[in-house]
């Protein structure tokens, strides 16, 4: 590329620019990539959260997108009452009918409290027709009792001209129908016992993966390439032979069914692990299962269930009703880690059973915490979400408490460490060694200046362009016209500073010196020069200004609206020496301004530019 073109992103045009924007790849023979700059489309951040913590409407945030989820226990009925709805809590409003001749049958309350309903008529199925159908790869579980029945048609999707596209059937020995072909796995499921059966396919590479009670029985490949057909016609029940149509009794699925989830992404295998740990556990099955993760001392704590673990194809994290589990290093194969609550209404207890007067609250809703392996994790509590709070104020006041049995008093945990992340959540580093199973919750020293409902905090907005560290540069007053700070504070120096929000007018231009900015949401209208230090987060990163870094330091936290089409289109700024882009990224506007022309930027991770690149 010739020095001094401008290499633009607008509308789709692409106009290259500047021969020191130098791209490497991380293989070994470091082959040259080209920058793939692509629009993405705007998502809905607060998804539903789906079974056991995994999986969400769109498939945002990482998580595994999630098609269809049947829940017996919706269903508001008597028992043997006909099941002619059954209703679908995966956010896609995939609801299945039937007719009562062929309907399930409703049971109450009968699998460890939980309702189920029986597939025992002749042709019995509910249908969804037309139904949103993942092409790419699906991932299906199931809480299912099998009859012995020689033609069992447990799950049916067909579409035009597409029969059998997607077919799950029992015959003694189970099989899989991809696009009409089959594969029979010799494995059988009709024992005539409650299971917990999981079947994940992906066309990538035909990988299919069957697990009953979470030990792997099948396992090959299959029709990869294929791609199933969408919007066809899905039957829980029966075998169709044509779209909604072709049924017969033979073919009928002779058994009971608790819950159904569908995922239409490819899983982590940590996440197949926590979902069929979670149904395990639910319906009262997890003696059955190979491993059991989850032992907790008092029965009652399944509210929230779900789990973190790592498996060679990656992590997750645990999020509970206001509870935030990560790694922290030394996380290995076959570690995991699951919470659960009592369904306690949180709120702040003033005279918490405690070893340590200092303490003087804590929260009512506790958690019981069961780890599996050697693992460094972060506990973090969420205090919009765990008790409808504001933000954590002066965090050296917060404790971690710990009892190892329902009816001990709470100690306090040594931390290796403590902080804010995602502008409302507290959080405590622990080293394996002072991280055991029992109960957790948050507690504080200092009740009036640390409070665990968090606060509202203040709002700073710049006065005049300079430092960070310059009190004279802030005001409280929001036209950011007239000096009011009569404490001579800065969002730093600020009693509140974590619950604090900071805002960078246009026109103003603000440097940071000092690492670890730390603060509720940060919105830059003007310029906000971090030049290269690092460690900043904020809850939520807004505005249509300018971010300059002479690193690979963009501050953490929620920046939908600084990158989209629409919202604020912010524009970072790199500059400098040169450096190393080692973290995936995603931006509205990227501007390349370097020193020289022997400056040079490496890439090493995939960037995701949705408005224009600019290298001068």
């Amino acid at each position: 590329m010739k020095r001094d073109m401008r290499f633009f992103l607008a509308k789709g045009m692409i106009v290259m620019a500047s021969s020191m924007w130098h791209i490497k790849s991380k293989t070994k023979h470091m082959k040259y990539l080209l920058l793939s700059i692509l629009a993405l489309i705007s998502f809905i951040i607060n998804a539903q959260t789906g079974p056991g913590g995994i999986g969400n409407a769109d498939g945002s945030d990482g998580q595994p997108e999630l098609f269809l989820w049947l829940l017996p226990d919706s269903l508001v009925l008597t028992d043997a009452d006909d099941v002619l709805t059954w209703n679908d809590f995966s956010g896609k409003n995939q609801d299945l009918t039937a007719v009562s001749a062929t309907s399930p049958v409703f049971k109450n309350a009968a699998l460890n409290g939980h309702n189920y309903l029986e597939f025992s008529k002749s042709n019995n199925r509910i249908v969804k027709n037309p139904f949103d159908m993942p092409t790419e790869a699906v991932a299906v579980f199931m809480v299912l009792k099998t009859s012995t029945n020689a033609q069992a048609g447990v799950l049916s999707y067909n579409g035009l001209g597409a029969e059998n596209n997607y077919l799950f059937l029992e015959p003694g020995a189970f099989k899989t129908y991809i696009d009409g072909s089959a594969n029979n796995s010799g494995q059988a499921i009709n024992n005539d016992s409650w299971n917990v059966f999981s079947h994940q396919w992906r066309n990538s590479d035909g990988r299919l993966l069957m697990h009953l009670n979470g030990s792997e029985v099948y396992s090959t490949t299959h029709r990869s390439g294929v791609s199933l057909f969408e919007n066809g016609s899905l039957a829980i029940g029966g075998e169709q032979d044509g779209v909604d149509a072709g049924y017969t009794a033979d073919q009928a699925f002779e058994g009971d069914i608790a819950e159904i989830i569908m995922f239409g992404s490819s899983m982590k295998q940590a996440q197949r692990t926590v979902v069929e740990n979670y149904l395990a556990q639910k319906y009262g099955l997890d003696a059955n299962l190979s491993f059991d993760y989850y032992l907790p001392e008092d029965g009652s704590y399944v509210k929230g269930l779900t789990g973190m673990g790592k498996e060679s194809d990656g992590t997750t994290i645990l999020e509970s009703d206001g509870l935030v589990v990560s790694q922290n290093g030394d996380f290995n194969n076959g570690d995991y880690v699951f919470a659960a609550h009592d369904g306690t209404v949180n709120a702040v207890n003033s005279s918490p059973g405690v070893l340590y007067a200092e303490v003087e609250a804590a929260w009512l809703r506790d958690w019981y915490v069961d780890k599996t392996g050697a693992v460094n994790v972060k506990l973090a509590f969420d205090l919009g979400e765990g008790i409808n709070g504001d933000y954590p104020a002066n965090i050296d006041d917060y404790r971690l408490l710990y009892k190892l049995n329902q009816g001990d008093d709470y100690d306090t945990i040594s931390v290796a460490g403590r902080g804010v992340q995602n502008g409302d959540q507290i959080y405590f580093a622990v080293n394996d060694g002072d991280f055991n199973d029992g109960y957790y919750t948050l507690g504080t020293v200092d009740q009036t200046n640390s409070p665990l409902e968090g606060v509202a905090g203040r709002t700073w907005y710049t006065l005049i362009t300079g430092n960070w560290n310059d009190w004279e540069v802030w005001t409280l007053d929001p036209s950011g016209a007239l000096p009011n700070n009569p404490e001579k504070l800065t969002p730093t120096t600020s009693p509140t500073a974590n619950a604090d929000k900071v805002v960078v007018l246009t026109g103003k231009t603000v440097t940071v010196a000092a690492n670890n900015k730390i603060h509720s949401s940060l919105k830059v209208d003007g310029r906000l020069d971090l030049q290269g230090t690092s460690g900043h987060s904020f809850g939520k990163i807004s505005g249509r200004g300018r971010i300059l870094l002479s690193g690979d330091n963009f501050p953490l936290g929620d920046a939908t609206d600084f990158i989209t089409k629409g919202q604020g289109e912010g524009t970072v700024e790199y500059y400098g020496s040169g450096f190393e882009l080692n973290t995936s990224r995603e931006y509205y506007n990227l501007v390349v301004d370097m020193d020289n022309s022997s400056s040079r930027l490496t890439l090493l991770n995939d960037y995701v530019i949705n408005g224009e690149l600019r290298i001068k």
